[in-house]
This record gives C-alpha cells, sequence and structure tokens, in this order.
C-alpha cells in the first residue's frame, strides 16, 4: 500500500477495486484510521499495512458514511478493541440496506 501525505500527518490512498480512499491520522496517542475498507481482508491489510508503516497503535476508527466499501472492515477493528465512531444511524442503515456476504 501506498500512502501519499495529504497534510501534516494525514496520510490517504486508494483501496480495493473501488478505489475508496482511506485516511490515517497520525496523533500524539497514536494512528486513527478513516473508513475501514469493505471486507475484514481489507481491514486486515489496512491494520497489517499501518503498523507496520507508522509503528504506533491504532486508536481509533471512524466511517465518514455507512457504505459498505467504507465500513464493512469495523469488526476487525473492533476485535482489537478499536472504538470504531460514526453516526448514530449507521446500524439502522446496516440494517435496512448493507447486507455483509462475509
Amino acid at each position: 500500500m501506498s500512502w501519499e501525505e495529504v497534510a501534516s500527518g494525514i496520510f490517504v490512498q486508494a483501496l480495493g477495486s473501488d478505489d475508496v480512499n482511506v485516511a490515517v491520522i497520525v496523533g500524539p496517542a497514536g494512528l486513527t484510521v478513516v473508513d475501514t475498507g469493505g471486507s475484514p481482508a481489507e481491514a486486515y491489510a489496512i491494520v497489517d499495512d499501518v503498523t507496520k508503516r507508522f509503528s504506533v497503535p491504532i486508536v481509533g476508527a471512524i466511517n465518514t458514511h455507512s457504505h459498505y466499501d467504507h465500513s464493512f472492515g469495523n469488526s476487525v477493528f473492533a476485535a482489537r478493541g478499536v472504538p470504531v465512531i460514526g453516526h448514530h444511524r449507521i446500524p439502522a442503515h446496516f440494517d435496512a440496506f448493507e447486507k455483509s456476504s462475509t
């Protein structure tokens, strides 16, 4: 994976076949990942890559919105104890519109 620094401490890259932007914010306590990928496999790749690239822990994840390609990696982050933050209506959207095949 190739991360482009777009501002001081903020990195972005296109991920997966949909070229969804994933971002990393490097903060004083660790990394915040913005959007967790479209599947657990993509999330594992993000976790592995950012852990190696930045050598600091992931302390948070943010979903910009509820579409599968931005949020279906949430379970991988949550299983590691990383808080995943998003709009309070995301779970209702998942129930109504986003069904994971994994």
